[in-house]
C-alpha cells in the first residue's frame, strides 16, 4: 500500500513463509494451529468453520495467494514491518468453498505506531509490481465508463477497541505498469474504528453513486508523494455494490483540476488497515469488479450480483421551494450525481408539468392560487426512459390581500374610475369632474391627503402637491 508493499518479490502466486525471530514466533504458531485444527474463521457459516476448510495460505512477509482462479490475489501486507519490527501475526487464507480473507493480532509497538498493516485481495496491478489474470486492467481513464464493484464481505473486529478499517483503493499511472509511480490514489474507506478518524470531513455527502451509496469527501492527506484522496462511507457500513466512476467523476469536476484523462487505472484493492493494540478476521463471500460490461469474479460464485434495490439510480437529492406569492413559486434541486446519464428532469406543481433539460435545475410556476397548499416533485429521467426516484416536498401560498382604498375626505370614500391604482375621484360619484378638482384643492393639505401619497400622487413625484391638481385639472380638461 502507498508504494511500500513488501511483496514485489513473490509474484502472483507465491506463498512466503518467511522465518523471523522475537515477535513473529506467535505467527508460527498461529500456522501451526491452523494445521492442527484449532484455528478457523467462522464468518460467513453458521458455525466455526474447520482448519481443513483452509485450502491454502500464506502468513510470512508479503506472501500470497491467488482466488477466484487467479483472477485476484490475497496478499499478507505487512507494509510497516519494512519500517521496524513488529509485535504482529497475520495469515491470508483461501478456504476450499472459494471463499477468503485473512486475520491478525497486533500489540503495541516502539517502531513505527502510526504505520498499518494492510492484509488485502487485489484485482488487477499494483503500480510497482503484483498483478493478477483477469484481463481488465489495467486501462486508461478516458476509456473507462463503467467500474462497479460486487461485494460480500464480514469483519469481524471490535469497533470499540483500536484503529483498524476495511477500505478500497486505486490508482492512476502516467503509463502502462508496473513500474511508474502513481499520480493519483484514491481511497474508499468502507467502515472502521471509533478510533479511526481524521477529524471532519472536507464535503459531507460529497457523492452520492447510482446504487444509492452516500460517501462524504474525508481527508486529502499529503505524506506520499503524489495527490491522494480519501473518501468515505456516510452510514459506516459495507455497500453490497459500488460505482467508482461517481467517485472519479467527483474528483475529476469538483476537487481536482489536474484529474488526468490520459492516465491508466491499474487495478482495484481491498483490506483492512489496522494500527497497534488490534485484532480481528474478514472473510469474502464475494469480490467482483465489473469493467465497461466486463467481469472478473473472485470468491464462492462467478457472477456479478447486482443490489435490485440499486437498479434505478437516484436523481435529485431534494427539492426546494423558493419565492413563493400568492400566484408563483420556483422549484429548485440540486444536480444529480455527475456519473449518471441525465436526459432531462421533469418538475411538477400541481396539475403543472414542464420537462427541464439537464444542467437546468430550476423551474418557476405561475398561475397558482392564493392561500393554497401544493406539492412540487422532480424527477430525473435517462435516456432510455426510465425514470429515478420521485422528489418532492409541500408548500403554502400566501393569502391574497385585498387591493387597499384609501379613507374617507369629508365623509365621502374617493374611487378609482380607470382602475390605476389612483383615486382621481374624491368626492365618489364615479366620474372625474371639475368637482373633484375643487375637493383636491380644499382637501390637499389634510392630514388625509398627506399620509397616503401612494393614491392620490398623480404626477409620480412622491408628494401629494399642486403640481398633482395641475394633473387633475388637465384630465377634467
Amino acid at each position: 500500500m502507498h508504494g511500500n508493499d513488501s511483496s514485489d518479490a513473490d509474484g502472483p502466486d507465491a506463498s512466503n513463509d518467511a522465518t523471523r525471530d522475537g515477535p513473529l514466533s506467535r505467527r508460527r504458531f498461529l500456522r501451526a494451529s491452523a494445521g492442527a485444527g484449532a484455528l478457523a474463521f467462522s464468518l460467513g457459516a453458521s458455525g466455526n468453520a474447520a482448519a481443513a476448510d483452509v485450502e491454502r495460505e500464506a502468513c510470512g512477509s508479503g506472501g500470497t495467494v491467488p482466488v477466484g482462479n487467479g483472477a485476484g490475489l490475497l496478499i499478507n501486507n505487512d507494509w510497516s514491518v519494512s519500517v521496524g519490527q513488529q509485535n504482529t501475526s497475520m495469515c491470508v487464507r483461501r478456504f476450499a468453498d472459494g471463499s477468503f480473507g485473512w486475520e491478525w493480532e497486533r500489540g503495541e509497538t516502539d517502531a513505527c505506531a502510526e504505520c498499518p498493516n494492510y492484509p488485502e485481495v487485489l484485482i488487477g496491478t499494483k503500480p510497482w509490481s503484483n498483478h493478477t489474470d483477469q484481463g481488465l486492467f489495467p486501462l486508461r481513464r478516458s476509456e473507462i465508463d463503467q467500474l462497479d464493484l460486487d461485494l460480500d464481505v464480514e469483519v469481524d473486529a471490535d469497533p470499540a477497541q483500536g484503529e483498524w478499517n476495511l477500505a478500497l483503493e486505486w490508482w492512476l499511472t502516467p503509463s502502462q505498469p508496473p513500474g511508474p509511480e502513481p499520480t493519483h490514489e484514491t481511497m474508499v474507506v468502507l467502515t472502521k474504528s471509533e478510533d479511526h478518524t481524521k477529524g471532519g470531513s472536507i464535503e459531507e455527502a460529497a457523492v452520492t453513486d447510482k446504487y444509492g451509496n452516500t460517501f462524504d469527501y474525508w481527508a486529502a492527506p499529503d505524506h506520499v508523494d503524489w495527490t491522494f484522496h480519501i473518501f468515505k462511507t456516510a452510514d459506516n457500513e459495507v455497500p453490497e455494490n459500488l460505482d467508482l466512476t461517481a467517485i472519479q467523476a467527483y474528483v475529476d469536476e469538483e476537487i481536482d483540476d489536474e484529474f488526468p484523462d490520459d492516465h491508466w487505472v491499474t487495478g482495484v484493492e481491498i483490506g483492512n488497515e489496522y494500527w497497534d493494540d488490534t485484532q480481528g478476521q474478514t472473510r469474502f463471500t464475494d469480490f467482483d469488479v465489473r469493467l465497461n460490461g466486463q467481469v472478473a469474479t473472485t470468491g464462492t460464485d462467478s457472477e456479478f450480483t447486482e443490489d435490485s434495490g440499486g437498479s434505478v439510480p437516484e436523481g435529485p437529492a431534494e427539492v426546494t421551494v423558493t419565492d413563493v406569492t400568492p400566484h408563483e413559486a420556483t422549484v429548485t434541486w440540486p444536480a444529480a450525481a455527475p456519473n449518471l446519464d441525465i436526459s432531462h428532469y421533469v418538475a411538477s406543481v400541481g396539475d403543472q408539468r414542464v420537462e427541464v433539460p439537464e444542467g437546468t435545475t430550476e423551474a418557476t410556476f405561475d398561475g397558482l392560487d392564493g392561500d393554497t397548499q401544493y406539492t412540487a416533485s422532480v424527477v430525473a429521467v435517462f435516456p432510455d426512459g426510465d425514470e429515478s426516484d420521485t422528489r418532492t416536498t409541500t408548500f403554502q401560498t400566501p393569502i391574497i390581500e385585498p387591493t387597499p382604498e384609501p379613507e374617507p375626505i369629508d365623509g365621502t370614500r374617493p374611487t378609482d374610475p380607470d382602475g390605476d391604482g389612483l383615486y382621481e375621484d374624491l368626492n365618489g360619484n364615479g366620474e372625474i369632474d371639475y368637482s373633484d378638482v375643487v375637493e383636491y384643492f380644499n382637501n390637499m393639505d389634510g392630514e388625509t391627503m398627506q399620509a397616503d401619497a401612494r393614491f392620490y400622487d398623480y404626477n409620480g413625484n412622491g408628494e401629494v402637491d399642486f403640481a398633482d391638481l395641475v394633473d387633475l385639472f388637465g384630465e377634467v380638461q
